[in-house]
C-alpha cells in the first residue's frame, strides 16, 4: 500500500503515464518482435535503444525551441519536444539497423507502434499533469488548477490509438510495403497535431500558427510524399514481376 500511495500520491503524473506507456511499447516489442526475426532479448535490446533515441531527439528539439529558457536553467530532466522523435528515429534507425540486421524500412515500420503507445499514455499524463490542454470553456472538463478546459490531450490520446490500431491492422497483414507504415504514422500524427493546435493554448509566431502547427504539418508533408512513393514503387515492381 505504501508503494501505490508513493506512485500515484509522489510520482509527477507525466512522468507515471510515461512510464506506462513505455512499458507498453515493451510489452508491443516483444509480442511483435517474430515479425522482423527478433527473440525477447532482442525485442528488448531495440525497445531500449528506441527509448534513448525517443529521448535524445525530443529533448534536443526542446532546447531548440527553448533555448532562451535553457540557458538559463541549464540541462533538466523535465521538458521534451515530441516532434523531435520523428526526426531522432528515422536518423538512428539507419545506424542501428546493421547491428540489428534487419532492413531500415522493416526496422521503422516495427518502431512505429511503440512510437505511438508512448505518445498516447503520455498526453494522459499531460491531462493530469494540467499541461498541453485547451482554452477555458464552461462546458470543458474540468483541470488539476481548477480550470474547465477542452480536454485536447485526452482527445489526441485516443485518436493516437486509433491510429495505430488502423496501421496495426495493415502492418500485421502486410498491406503496405515496407517503410510505409512508419510514413503512414507520420502523415496521420502529424495531420492530428495540426488540428489539434488550433484548440490548445498556443504562442503563434505566424499568423495563426504555433511552431507544433508548422512541425505538424512538416511530419503530414513529409510522411505523405514518401508513404505515396513506396506505395507508387511497389506496385511498379508487382507489375514488372
Amino acid at each position: 500500500m505504501d508503494i501505490l500511495n508513493f506512485i500515484f500520491t509522489d510520482v509527477p503524473p507525466w512522468l507515471l503515464y510515461w512510464i506506462i506507456g513505455i512499458l507498453a511499447a515493451q510489452i508491443y516489442f516483444q509480442l511483435n518482435g517474430r515479425f522482423v526475426g527478433f527473440r525477447w532479448y532482442k525485442s528488448l535490446l531495440f525497445g531500449v535503444s528506441m527509448l534513448l533515441t525517443e529521448m535524445i531527439g525530443a529533448k534536443f528539439l526542446y532546447i531548440a525551441e527553448n533555448f532562451d529558457r535553457f540557458s538559463r536553467e541549464g540541462l533538466t530532466f523535465g521538458g521534451f519536444s515530441l516532434f523531435g522523435v520523428f526526426i531522432s528515429v528515422p536518423v538512428f534507425l539507419v545506424v542501428l539497423s546493421k547491428p540489428f540486421a534487419v532492413g531500415y524500412g522493416k526496422l521503422l515500420d516495427f518502431s512505429y507502434g511503440g512510437i505511438l503507445l508512448e505518445l498516447a499514455f503520455y498526453r494522459v499524463g499531460c491531462f493530469f499533469t494540467g499541461c498541453c490542454g485547451g482554452p477555458p470553456v464552461s462546458f470543458g472538463v474540468l483541470m488539476p488548477d481548477g480550470t474547465r478546459r477542452i480536454p485536447v490531450q485526452l482527445i489526441e490520446a485516443f485518436l493516437d490509438l486509433l491510429i495505430f490500431a488502423v496501421i496495426f491492422y495493415l502492418y500485421r497483414n502486410k498491406k503496405l510495403p515496407n517503410g510505409a507504415s512508419f510514413c503512414l504514422m507520420l502523415s496521420c500524427y502529424g495531420l492530428l497535431r495540426f488540428v489539434l493546435e488550433f484548440l490548445r493554448v498556443r504562442n503563434n509566431v505566424f499568423g495563426e500558427l504555433s511552431v507544433s502547427h508548422l512541425l505538424a504539418l512538416t511530419a503530414f508533408l513529409t510522411g505523405s510524399i514518401v508513404f505515396f512513393v513506396l506505395l507508387g514503387r511497389s506496385k511498379n515492381e508487382k507489375k514488372n514481376l
